[in-house]
């Protein structure tokens, strides 16, 4: 139970300090270095949580997820992209709204003020480690430590949910416990993080990077 606590601890407890730690004040004024050192750390992070995982005492990578992908691993991952992609992203999104709460807008701003090449690296990188972390990592470890899975998903939601506070706001924090239930959930069901994280990148990867840059290229267009 020490072990099971204290890598909850140290795996759910540095991300969001981390996000604390480097995206405080103006997004404008964020110096570069900031945000590479931010993505270094999440990264550093996970690869922590997943060595302890790992470690004596711990659990074995097939009980963490990590399986021989295969065709499966794709079609859950498609799934997964199109579902949020298509349809239940886009009800998330005007979810804040309708609560009376502020939206993405705030955060997707700062993340669209990096360049490309970060973008990208942010999505690819942050996905993995989340889902390496609050995913694989943390229901191993909640469900040694409550016995109950159903109880333990639910922790694990809320934790990953909390964890985006401090960049997101609360509008978007409820939306990410919604997301996450559904995801950690169909995680329960194939038991391959693979696809989950392929899934997951794909989907952040046109909300966040691919969408918003072909709409600054439309109004781009539209105002010559």
């Amino acid at each position: 139970m020490t072990l099971a606590l204290f890598a909850l601890t140290l795996g759910c407890g540095l991300p969001p300090l981390i996000a604390w730690a480097t995206t405080r004040g103006d997004p404008a004024a964020r110096p570069m270095w900031l945000r590479v050192a931010g993505l270094i750390a999440f990264a550093g992070a996970a690869g922590s949580g997943l060595a302890l995982a790992l470690g004596p005492g711990g659990f074995s990578p097939a009980e963490l997820g990590f399986v021989m992908p295969g065709w499966t691993t794709l079609a859950w991952a498609a799934g997964i992209a199109g579902f949020f992609s298509l349809w239940f992203g886009g009800v998330l999104m005007r979810l804040p709204a309708r609560l009376g709460l502020k939206g993405f807008e705030a955060g997707a701003a700062a993340f669209g003020q990096a360049p490309p090449w970060l973008m990208v690296a942010g999505v690819v990188v942050g996905v993995a480690a989340e889902d390496i972390l609050f995913t694989g990592v943390a229901l191993a470890w909640l469900d040694r430590l409550v016995g109950d899975p159903v109880i333990a998903t639910l922790v694990g939601v809320t934790i990953f949910a909390l964890a985006h506070l401090p960049m997101w706001g609360v509008g978007p924090t409820v939306t990410f416990f919604i997301s996450r239930g559904v995801l950690m959930g169909l995680y329960r069901i194939h038991g391959d993080l693979g696809a989950n994280i392929l899934g997951h990148i794909v989907t952040d990867f046109i909300g966040l990077a691919l969408s918003p840059t072909l709409a600054a290229l439309a109004r781009r267009r539209s105002d010559r």
